[in-house]
């Protein structure tokens, strides 16, 4: 519990006083108020958890389409010698599935980051001590996001330059 007025720590007072700024409170609102926080903190929490991984959605679908490619041309598919799109509907519906995975991960990406900023923001507004949720859910998404592009930039068979090419 913390004091409306300064965020005092008010948990184990036996007065209904903060003894920070003065003001009086009511234990049973401030304890009904720390449950909806918790209630609030773990539904974020839980939409933060996935988005490490992201990043690999876009990645897995890209590859499993070039390997489809490869299964229908019999050899490695090279960019700007065979195209995708006339490869035929296996590989059509893996390479719009492909496209819709990076908008769909662009999109949660950024819900996500939404409701980690919000996560942040409730935890500092209570004054809360330091949690190891606020920086490995962010980190690992940073690590896992540029892991996924590098795999994209440096890619030896330029796997994203046959599907977009």
């Amino acid at each position: 519990m913390f004091c409306e007025q300064c965020r005092y720590d008010l948990s184990g007072l036996s007065e209904r006083r903060c003894p920070e700024c003065g003001c009086e409170f009511d234990p049973a609102k401030l304890a009904q108020e720390d449950v909806e926080f918790s209630l609030r903190q773990e539904r974020l929490k839980r939409m933060c958890r996935w988005l490490p991984f992201g990043g690999l959605a876009p990645i897995a679908a890209l590859y499993a389409t070039w390997i489809t490619g490869a299964l229908v041309l019999g050899s490695w598919p090279r960019p700007s010698l065979d195209d995708p799109k006339s490869l035929g509907w296996p590989v059509a519906v893996l390479m719009y599935a492909t496209a819709l995975a990076w908008l769909g991960a662009a999109f949660a990406a950024a819900i996500n980051a939404g409701a980690l900023l919000a996560l942040t923001a409730n935890h500092l507004e209570r004054r809360r001590s330091f949690s190891w949720e606020l920086v490995w859910v962010p980190g690992l998404s940073i690590c896992v996001w540029v892991l996924s592009l590098a795999v994209l930039v440096w890619d030896p068979m330029r796997t994203a330059d046959w599907l977009v090419d």
